[in-house]
């Protein structure tokens, strides 16, 4: 009863919380503007503990935070934050536990979930930055590079997941070369509820709504291409026929021209159905456009970044297959690019921390920060409320920075450091200037 009345009391007291600086971590308990929460009376009691023994509070007991309040405390090697919930006069039941150093200028957030299947979200939220300093998106590697020897492989850029998806619509051909286990949930799908499967295809296949050059211009330097042939055709694709390859070159192209200071990643990460001719047609087509440009494998992905651009190589043809005197990188020996299948923030966030916590120095290193749908998202996607496309359910990660900078303090913590964050419609993120504000903390602006 005493947890209850106090709910009730905090609710009235309101206070406003302060952002974690850097060298602590803040929760914050929002619940007084979630139903569920009101109604059941959900309680937040806080433990911190260190080798399986609770440090804070002294009693042992948790430490209840009222509606409307927030709690600090600097992070502490070993030190593990563990929240707990009780509704009524229950007993206290844990609900998630986070190693307090990955939470380093991250307010844990406790609100309204992003998600739909969710009571409430345990959200990370990466404290406010100021924009003060951050370099224009669409030339970002010329103002923070130039002249400087940091190896590409250990700069933060941005990465759009199937960048040709954008012009995927109904008009798209199928692709005949869908992975079947994938093709076969759509096709179930489709029956279950009735409808065209090609419709369902184009609500979950486009993870891009702005072209290739958009993508470059807000600040992106990683692409992940599809590449197919469909119709006798180069092209990209996601379920569908998105982009011509022709188009997405030609984007790439008009970008590069127009800034010889700055440097893409292009990843064929899969082409299914390609034969060697379709192969040596898109080796043609990169070597018409950038030839010259396309940086040699001769170079490695730790190379200074200047001297890609003092030698005028813009362009880094990654792909699984090869062509005798073309400057192709091997996908194996240049990148890790692990993909972790998850549908929820969590355990996403928790794999890619981990998972980042080993990168190779030597290699490029992609962080999938991506939500993949499951089966069940497609059975629900009609029901009022739950998410009736890729974008809805990728809009379920409600602070991106802040997840960012979670696997960013998994990687420092291991002497590493972010590369390469690989994500579903930037624009409704803020990643970029959290990505810029780390290079240029990096750099020591």
């Amino acid at each position: 009863m005493r947890r209850v009345l106090a709910g009730i009391l905090l609710s009235v007291f309101i206070t406003k919380s302060q952002a974690a600086q850097r060298g602590e971590f803040c929760v914050e308990n929002n619940l007084y503007g979630v139903f569920y929460a009101v109604v059941n009376y959900i309680s937040i009691g806080l433990t911190v503990e260190k080798n399986g023994r609770v440090v804070f509070p002294e009693s042992g007991e948790p430490h209840e935070l009222g509606w409307g309040r927030s709690w600090c405390r600097a992070i502490a090697k070993g030190e593990e934050l563990i929240i707990h919930e009780a509704s009524y006069w229950g007993s206290w039941n844990s609900r998630k536990k986070f190693s307090t150093p990955l939470l380093n200028a991250i307010d844990v957030r406790l609100e309204q979930a992003g998600r739909y299947d969710e009571d409430y979200g345990i959200n990370l939220v990466a404290r406010p930055a100021d924009t003060q300093g951050i370099p224009d998106s669409s030339r970002w590697m010329t103002d923070l590079y130039t002249n400087k020897s940091t190896p590409l492989n250990q700069v933060c850029m941005l990465g759009t997941h199937n960048a040709g998806s954008y012009s995927i619509s109904l008009l798209s051909a199928q692709d005949p070369h869908m992975d079947e286990p994938i093709k076969e949930i759509f096709d179930k799908i489709g029956v279950l509820l009735s409808l065209p499967v090609k419709e369902v295809l184009k609500w979950w296949g486009i993870t891009q709504s702005v072209t290739v050059y958009n993508q470059l211009v807000s600040g992106a330097r990683y692409l992940d291409i599809r590449a197919r042939k469909i119709n006798g055709k180069l092209v990209t694709a996601h379920g569908l026929e998105g982009a011509s390859m022709a188009s997405v070159v030609a984007d790439m192209k008009r970008f590069l021209d127009e800034r010889p200071g700055e440097i893409v990643i292009f990843h064929v990460h899969d082409s299914h159905g390609m034969t060697q001719t379709d192969e040596q047609e898109l080796f043609a087509l990169m070597d018409a456009n950038f030839s010259g440009r396309l940086a040699p494998s001769s170079l490695s992905p730790s190379t200074p970044i200047s001297e890609f651009q003092n030698n005028g190589y813009q362009v880094i043809f990654v792909s699984g297959f090869w062509s005798r005197g073309f400057p192709n990188w091997s996908k194996w020996g240049a990148l890790s690019n692990p993909w972790h299948d998850q549908n929820k923030p969590y355990p996403l966030l928790d794999k890619v921390a981990d998972e980042i916590r080993r990168r190779s120095n030597s290699q490029f290193h992609v962080a999938q920060l991506i939500l993949t749908p499951a089966e069940s998202d497609f059975k629900t996607m009609l029901l009022p409320g739950w998410p009736q496309n890729l974008r809805q359910l990728i809009a379920t990660i409600k602070y991106p920075s802040g997840q960012f900078q979670y696997i960013n303090n998994a990687a420092l913590l291991s002497g590493r450091k972010a590369n390469i964050i690989l994500q579903d419609f930037p624009e409704d993120g803020d990643l970029y200037n959290t990505c810029m504000k780390e290079n240029i903390r990096q750099l020591g602006l």
